[in-house]
C-alpha cells in the first residue's frame, strides 16, 4: 500500500502561511454549523504538497513558483484596497472581496497579468478544496472533521491501511 512519508520541512514561511489560512478561510469559512477551512487545516495539505516534487504531481513546480507571487501581489492590494491592513488582518468580508477582485481578474496596479491572477484563484480555490475534503492522510481534513460533518462513514484506521 501507498503511504505519504510527510517531509520535515515546509514551503510557506509562517507568515505565507497565515496568509494561505486566512484566504482558505474566505474560500471555504467556518460557522457554529459547519467546519471550515481552519478547521480542516487545509494549508497544511498545501503546505505539504508544495515540499513534494514534479513526480508527485507535475505542477508542483510552476505552483512554487505562482504562490509566493501571488501571496505577495495579494498582500500588496490589500494594503491598498485596505487602509494598510495586509490579507491576515482583514474581516472574512474584506478578504472575501479581495478574492473576488482575483477571481476576476481585476487588481490593478501590479504587473500580474488578469490570465495569471484568474489561474492564481482557480488554484487556490482548488488546494482549499482539496485540503477540506480530501483524504486526512494528505494533511488536510484534520481528523476527518469534513467526511464526519457530511455524515460519510470513516473507516477505522486498520482498515485503510490494508493492501
Amino acid at each position: 500500500m501507498w503511504e505519504l512519508v510527510k517531509p520535515d520541512t515546509h514551503f510557506f514561511t509562517p507568515d505565507q502561511r497565515k496568509q494561505v489560512e486566512a484566504l482558505f478561510e474566505a474560500i471555504l469559512p467556518g460557522s457554529d454549523t459547519n467546519p471550515g477551512a481552519t478547521d480542516a487545516n487545509a494549508a497544511e495539505y498545501l503546505d505539504t504538497l508544495l515540499t513534494m516534487d514534479h513526480e508527485t504531481y507535475y505542477a508542483i513546480p510552476q505552483m512554487r513558483t505562482m504562490y509566493p507571487v501571488g501571496l505577495l501581489v495579494l498582500e500588496d492590494a490589500a494594503r491598498r484596497m485596505f487602509a494598510g491592513r495586509g490579507i491576515v488582518a482583514l474581516t472574512l468580508d474584506e478578504r472575501t472581496q479581495l478574492l473576488e477582485k482575483l477571481a476576476a481578474g481585476k487588481i490593478e496596479g501590479t504587473s500580474f497579468a488578469a490570465k495569471d491572477q484568474t489561474a492564481f484563484f482557480a488554484d487556490l480555490r482548488t488546494r482549499c478544496i482539496e485540503g477540506c475534503f480530501g483524504d486526512a492522510r494528505w494533511g488536510g481534513n484534520k481528523d476527518n472533521v469534513m467526511w464526519r460533518w457530511y455524515g460519510w462513514t470513516v473507516p477505522p484506521e486498520e482498515w485503510r491501511q490494508r493492501p
